[in-house]
C-alpha cells in the first residue's frame, strides 16, 4: 500500500514538473498574428502526418513480412494482406492530407 501511494505520488511530482517546465516554452512560442497561428498549426499538423506516414510504412511492411513468413496458413495470409492493404491505405491518406495542406498553405500563406 505504502509503495503505491509513493508510485502515484512521484508519478504525480514528475508530470507537474513537465508541465511547469514546458509552461514557457508554450507561452514564448504564442503565436502573434493569425497567419503565425495558421503556421503553427500547420507544422504540428506536418509533424502529425510525418509520424502516421511512418506508422502507415511499418504497418505495410509489417503485413509484408506477415505474409512471407505465413506460406502454409491461409488465415495468416489473409491476416497480412488486410495489413498490407490497410497500411497503403493510411499511407495514401496521410500523403493525400499532405498535399492538401501544402495547397493550402500556399494558397493563403504566402
Amino acid at each position: 500500500m505504502f509503495r503505491t501511494q509513493f508510485i502515484n505520488q512521484s508519478l504525480r511530482v514528475s508530470i507537474s514538473s513537465l508541465i511547469l517546465f514546458f509552461v514557457p516554452v508554450i507561452t514564448f512560442a504564442a503565436p502573434r498574428t493569425f497567419p503565425d497561428f495558421v503556421y503553427l498549426l500547420v507544422s504540428l499538423i506536418d509533424t502529425a502526418v510525418a509520424v502516421v506516414v511512418g506508422l502507415a510504412v511499418l504497418g505495410f511492411f509489417w503485413g509484408v513480412t506477415k505474409y512471407m513468413f505465413s506460406a502454409e496458413d491461409t488465415t495468416k495470409l489473409e491476416e497480412g494482406k488486410k495489413v498490407m492493404v490497410w497500411g497503403l491505405i493510411a499511407l495514401f491518406v496521410m500523403v493525400s492530407v499532405w498535399g492538401i495542406l501544402r495547397i493550402l498553405t500556399y494558397t493563403f500563406l504566402f
